[in-house]
């Protein structure tokens, strides 16, 4: 067992899914990677991991992000995920969650990355946090009303109600496509969609005949 390994999986998981079981982290190590690891193993990594560092708590055998002790969500998002299997990232994408603000530079990011340039007067240090800061709104599952509450604290107007309507369809598409922590870590679309279970069906097989290395 690589502790190391085990505690790069502990940070990305948790980043993933916001809140995730010690028994789901080993879990998931073990579908990749041999020889397998167990809870034991897993207080190695943790002590070496320097978890509070990255915003990360460990609490009655969970691991789960700061911000929902500091706001008080970790039983809503427990609720929330009531009933949804666990996305599962492939190998190579997993441990690119290690970095929270991680995410796919899909065609539809970069509709609304264009749009935060062509409507806000930002420089780049801000566009970068106002980027981080709304895909964390995305991810928490947060509504229309709370996104442009959000906006306005950061005192970013739009210059007319189209403009508004523009940026509101982009970001609203990049919601539905963005990883969900309420979702375990999928995407609206993905669990909304007609093949849902399709979907759910071919991930679970995929898994299922991983080869361990």
């Amino acid at each position: 067992m690589n502790s190391n390994l085990l505690g790069r999986y502990i940070i990305a998981l948790t980043n993933l899914y916001g809140i995730v079981p010690e028994k789901k982290v080993v879990e998931i190590y073990n579908l990749y990677n041999t020889p397998d690891a167990n809870l034991g193993d897993l207080e190695i990594s943790v002590a070496q991991s320097n978890l509070p560092m990255k915003l990360i708590t460990r609490r009655a055998g969970y691991f789960l992000k700061d911000y929902l002790i500091f706001e008080d969500r970790f039983l809503d998002i427990l609720r929330l995920q009531e009933g949804t299997e666990y996305y599962i990232p492939e190998r190579n994408e997993l441990l690119m969650y290690e970095d929270e603000f991680w995410f796919k530079q899909s065609k539809i990011f970069h509709d609304f990355n264009e749009s935060l340039w062509d409507y806000f007067e930002l420089d780049y240090r801000r566009h970068k946090h106002i980027t981080e800061l709304l895909l964390m709104d995305c991810q928490l599952g947060l509504d229309i009303k709370e996104i442009m509450e959000e906006l306005s604290r950061n005192k970013l107007e739009f210059d007319s109600v189209e403009d508004m309507n523009i940026f509101m369809r982009r970001f609203q598409k990049l919601c539905r496509n963005t990883r969900k922590w309420q979702y375990k870590g999928h995407t609206y679309n993905e669990l909304n969609s007609g093949n849902r279970f399709k979907f759910a069906k071919g991930k679970l097989k995929k898994i299922f005949s991983l080869q361990k290395s």
